[in-house]
């Protein structure tokens, strides 16, 4: 096919606003993606936008498999908190005292 691009589990994306870290999450458009690297500002870096990641939860939050989760960005934590982010839905359950919860990354629209 000719019109192939990529296979886009990961898109490249300029650096704005603040320096991000490996595994930190923003908000790219409508969708809340992931680094793959350390980059700074105007830098490009691989943000992962599908797939299944690990990323630190709401102290004392349990989440169950399949809950739809969303990333507060003030805190840079994963809740259930429909006024934030929508990130994904939670893979494997997770108990309260879990410190991360596994996200399936999905786009607000899938």
């Amino acid at each position: 096919m000719k019109n192939y691009v990529q296979l886009g589990e990961t898109i490249d994306h300029v650096v704005a606003g603040a320096n991000i870290a490996s595994g930190e999450a923003r908000l790219v458009g409508v969708q809340v993606m992931v680094a793959t690297k350390a980059a700074a500002i105007g830098e490009t870096v691989a943000m992962q936008r599908a797939g299944v990641v690990s990323y630190a939860k709401q102290a004392a939050l349990a989440i169950g498999q399949g809950v739809l989760v969303y990333h507060d960005s003030g805190a840079d934590e994963v809740d259930t908190t429909g006024t934030n982010d929508f990130m994904g839905i939670c893979a494997k359950a997770a108990l309260a005292g879990d410190a991360t919860v596994d996200v399936i990354l999905l786009s607000p629209t899938a």
